[in-house]
């Protein structure tokens, strides 16, 4: 299954990231695109669409962990 994550380099997201990581395919998503749990990141902005639908593309699910701090 592939899964995609916002906010994936915060404290929840890596937590979460790590954990997917083991057992389906990740798309660690995040403003600077970071590598997360051995993962390559997709850089995306939480309020553009656009970016999003292209970061989300293919994924069977999606877990948002993208918050304002």
């Amino acid at each position: 299954m592939k899964i995609a994550v916002t906010g994936a380099t915060g404290f929840l997201g890596r937590a979460t990231c790590a954990r997917l990581a083991l057992d389906h395919d990740l798309v660690p998503i995040s403003r600077s695109g970071t590598t997360v749990a051995g993962v390559d990141g997709v850089a995306a902005d939480v309020t553009d669409l656009a970016s999003l639908r292209a970061a989300f593309a293919g994924a069977d699910f999606v877990v948002h962990a993208a918050g304002r701090v």
